[in-house]
């Protein structure tokens, strides 16, 4: 997974000091799936000038991946979350539960600030 992301942002700016969160989060993000007894994940990965953005649909029954995230059932992932990310949330996206994550790569670090926001 580590190389696959590495090939994916090769040549991008401001990627080296949100890689480890990134592959950590993608770690929690299909954790959390596959726990929620998903038999598809689906992960795509954008990025801006200023931000990268990880998203996750999964196919969990009742969309049990985005609700424990919702709720806090698991804490010690929204705690990561919290901890690493800039901002993350959960949307509906064409009748789906989408979770995603921004990192900035611009900017003060929110993570020094703690002011990691869920929407």
């Amino acid at each position: 997974m580590q190389q696959h992301l590495r090939w994916a942002f090769a040549g991008r700016g401001g990627l080296p000091h949100v890689f480890d969160d990134l592959v950590l989060c993608v770690s929690e993000l299909v954790t959390t799936a596959v726990e929620a007894r998903s038999s598809r994940i689906l992960l795509t990965l954008d990025s801006t000038a200023d931000a990268v953005r990880l998203a996750m649909t999964d196919d969990s029954p009742d969309s049990a991946a985005a609700a424990q995230l919702r709720r806090g059932a698991n804490g010690h992932r929204t705690r990561i979350l919290d901890a690493v990310a800039t901002r993350w949330g959960v949307t509906q996206v064409a009748g789906r539960d989408e979770i995603w994550i921004e990192f900035a790569l611009s900017g003060p670090n929110p993570r020094a600030r703690g002011l990691a926001t869920r929407r």
